[in-house]
């Protein structure tokens, strides 16, 4: 499902549990996506499940995320001298490992700029959703220098005014 979210701990009344999955994609086989719900292996049961789709009112399915690492891994794989500078949610953790995994296969560093990412990122690290250390990570106003060896990762692809991305463009990184 590739996403992060939340369990709350209700005490008292038969220690109750709420999940909120945070954004998930639903697939083409809602099957497939019910199957991978239950293949999270959660230490506990669920009293209320609480999901969230972007677009779940419009019509069709978005593209699966193996279809965007796959196209991330040829894009890269083909301009492998340049520098990329690629960005997402940070709660799409299924596409933050998908990049790890492609800078691990073309020798790549990971540059994180941005406290949320900082965040999903030791997260990662803490569960072993990731197994790479050639990861800087940057969560200051301080310029870093790059190079055709690295995969930038930044927030802000909706405009944000704090976002990675905004504050590439301002000369902040």
């Amino acid at each position: 499902i590739g996403t992060l979210g939340y369990i709350i701990s209700l005490k008292g009344k038969g220690n109750k549990n709420i999940i909120f999955t945070g954004d998930i994609k639903l697939g083409e086989n809602e099957t497939e996506t019910l199957a991978e719900l239950k293949n999270l292996k959660l230490p506990i049961n669920p009293y209320i499940l609480i999901t969230e789709s972007t677009n779940a009112d419009k019509e069709g399915y978005a593209n699966a995320e193996k279809y965007v690492i796959d196209n991330l891994d040829k894009i890269i794989k083909q301009n492998n001298k340049e520098l990329f500078i690629i960005t997402t949610f940070a709660s799409n953790i299924e596409r933050l490992q998908g990049i790890v995994e492609i800078a691990k296969k073309y020798k790549k560093r990971i540059v994180i700029l941005g406290k949320s990412l900082f965040y999903s990122f030791n997260f990662m690290k803490k569960n072993n959703l990731i197994d790479y250390d050639n990861i800087y990570i940057n969560t200051d106003n301080i310029k870093v220098t790059c190079t055709e060896n690295d995969i930038v990762i930044v927030t802000g692809n909706q405009g944000e005014n704090n976002s990675g991305l905004t504050r590439i463009n301002e000369l902040l990184y």
